[in-house]
């Protein structure tokens, strides 16, 4: 397996049945869209390869069973629509420093995420929907930003589980 560099379109779609973690490692520099759309049954963690730039549409669409964080790499730049879209089982979201877009529903429906959310400072759209319906965040945080040009439609309408200020900075 160590010469397998991408994960093609659909390659484990609607695939069940898998227990334990999923565990991409750093020779993978693509993962397709709806690469593992539909797959459940995992109940250990996901690591995704340190060399995905792009994470495409519905890669990970309704993955459920994942447990602890899910750490967007520091090589991501892009996060396309529905990438985890109602996705379950996470319970924290870290976004990578170095993203610079946030696809539309690219997270909508994940529920209990169950920590505070901090939006990077190279984050500079966060498209429609994108964090749509998410329960459990008990905080959003904008880093100082002067990047950040749209929070577009709904990109947080339903959420549930804040608490405190929201602040939205100037720059």
């Amino acid at each position: 397996l160590e010469n397998i560099k991408s994960i093609d379109a659909e390659a484990f779609s609607g695939c069940y049945g898998f227990t334990g973690s999923l565990e991409i490692p750093d020779t993978v520099i693509s993962i397709d869209k709806l690469a593992f759309y539909n797959c459940y049954g995992f109940n250990g963690t996901l690591l995704i390869s340190n060399n995905i730039k792009i994470i495409k549409r519905s890669a990970f669409y309704n993955c459920s069973g994942f447990i602890g964080q899910l750490t967007i790499p520091s090589s991501v730049i892009s996060i396309d629509e529905y990438s985890f879209s109602e996705c379950s089982g996470f319970r924290k979201l870290d976004l990578s420093v170095n993203t610079v877009s946030i696809g539309k529903d690219a997270f909508s429906f994940c529920i209990n995420l169950g920590s505070k959310l901090y939006i990077p400072s190279n984050v500079s759209v966060i498209s429609d929907y994108a964090f749509y319906g998410c329960t459990g965040f008990t905080g959003l945080s904008f880093s100082n930003n002067n990047v950040l040009a749209s929070i577009s439609k709904r990109a947080f309408s339903f959420c549930s589980g804040f608490k405190g200020e929201l602040i939205i900075p100037d720059s």
